[in-house]
């Protein structure tokens, strides 16, 4: 199968964030797209862990019942499904078999005779190795097995629309095109001098992913799923010549169905100019609260995670004291971010 290329391109505006005496900081936004599905997408081998632990009652019993009948509904006949259910103990109840009218038929009578039983999920672990007997399912890494392994938290489903949440998550599972995405950027060789402070993620919990001319690992993408890396310039205050600086990005990956690497060709994007004469839009305004929000978000929960509390409160308290300074409206979302963080 000819591989079809991860969509990248860079913003049309760029923020100035800093200015000092030698360097001036600004950010530009890469915007990455996955490809399309394809028609007919590979079979998959689906093994399904279930909790039914005595805390799986009621509602968290119905929606997982209610989960299971929809992804067995999605399911096509040339994929497989197993089910493993585990408690104090685990227990394969289905092994694995395609989802033709009998397996479906099978499986639905499996889930609904599932109850919760009276013990603690002590058992989560062995229940994922028995689970990692079969041969992999479809989309993030399991350990060093490299066998994919989803979670679906059923709490955060609760006052979901009906059939929504669990209908974006199925889907998801089975129209994963790009796993593992990892990019490489850095500069072309007789770009204008420039170097790359931080490599932002956007996405969900704002996250660092790394710094200088390196990989940054950005994940698993849905069909035609879209996001956005946040890049951090620093460039010399002294440079004046009209030479153009050029972003080198190269996207590497697996394919999902036959877990082939995929190795990208070199792209060269022209990185745009922040306007002179300290002019700012609406929308530079919008870029550069997203990226003070951003920063201050994701270097913040690093500090938490070496428990400097204090650190992490002083980042917020700053990047709350800039977007303040923003004379319109763009930076309200943005403050109800920092705010409740």
């Amino acid at each position: 199968m000819k591989p079809i290329n991860v969509e990248v391109a860079l913003s049309s505006e760029a923020a100035v964030v800093s200015v000092g005496k030698r360097s001036e900081t600004y950010v530009v936004v890469l915007k990455i797209k996955a490809p399309a599905a394809t028609a007919r997408r590979a079979p998959i081998d689906l093994v399904t862990v279930l909790n039914v632990s005595r805390n799986m009652t009621g509602d968290r019993l119905r929606l997982m019942k209610k989960a299971m009948r929809l992804m067995v509904s999605s399911l096509s006949s040339a994929d497989r499904l197993s089910i493993v259910a585990f408690s104090t103990a685990s227990k394969r109840l289905l092994p694995l078999r395609r989802m033709n009218t009998g397996g479906r038929r099978g499986a639905r009578r499996i889930i609904d005779a599932v109850v919760a039983l009276d013990g603690a999920a002590t058992s989560a672990s062995d229940s994922l190795k028995k689970a990692a007997k079969w041969p992999p399912v479809s989309s993030t890494s399991f350990s060093d097995l490299d066998i994919p392994v989803h979670f679906v938290n059923l709490s955060a489903c609760l006052n979901a629309p009906p059939d929504d949440t669990f209908a974006k998550c199925i889907s998801g599972l089975l129209n994963v095109v790009i796993q593992d995405l990892k990019i490489h950027l850095g500069f072309t060789s007789g770009s204008a001098p420039a170097e790359i402070s931080a490599v932002y993620s956007n996405k969900g919990k704002p996250a660092f992913l790394g710094s200088g001319a390196s990989w940054c690992r950005v994940g698993d993408f849905h069909s035609e799923e879209e996001r956005e890396l946040l890049i951090e310039l620093k460039v010399p205050s002294s440079f004046s010549g009209t030479q153009q600086r050029l972003l080198s990005v190269r996207c590497s990956y697996n394919d999902p169905s036959t877990q082939q690497p995929i190795h990208e060709k070199e792209r060269r994007l022209a990185v745009p100019r922040p306007r002179s004469g300290g002019s700012s839009t609406r929308d530079i305004q919008r870029l550069r609260c997203l990226f003070v929000t951003t920063r201050a978000l994701a270097e913040s929960r690093r500090l938490l995670d070496r428990n400097d509390v204090g650190g992490a409160h002083h980042m917020l308290a700053s990047a709350r004291a800039l977007v303040l300074q923003t004379t319109s409206a763009a930076g309200e979302e943005f403050l109800r971010r920092l705010e409740a963080d």
